[in-house]
């Protein structure tokens, strides 16, 4: 039931969202120090290389389809171009998605 529900999200996202919180501290905490800046620039590419993976398996499920091949361009587009938050493009890609697919 609900209870059930709770304790499974809870056990599932908990110690996910305590070490994202723990490790945000940590990383605002050290926010001038000249190895987290080199962190940070080295993850960099691989921070792109997900998001890029991410959206590939997004656009190719069962059969590829080309709206959203259409859909994932104009997000990379648009997150390469502006400053945006990207949360804003997944928000409109859904909503695209939702108007293109149906």
């Amino acid at each position: 039931g609900l209870a059930g529900a709770l304790v499974a999200l809870a056990a599932m996202c908990g110690p996910a969202a305590v070490l994202a919180w723990w490790v945000a501290e940590a990383w605002d905490r050290f926010k001038d120090e000249p190895w987290r800046i080199a962190a940070q620039r080295a993850i960099s590419p691989i921070v792109v290389a997900l998001i890029l993976s991410g959206g590939f398996i997004l656009a190719t499920p069962g059969t590829p389809d080309w709206r959203l091949w259409l859909i994932a361009a104009a997000t990379a587009a648009g997150m390469l171009l502006s400053k945006i938050n990207p949360l804003w493009f997944l928000a409109a890609g859904g909503a695209l998605g939702a108007f293109l697919l149906n």
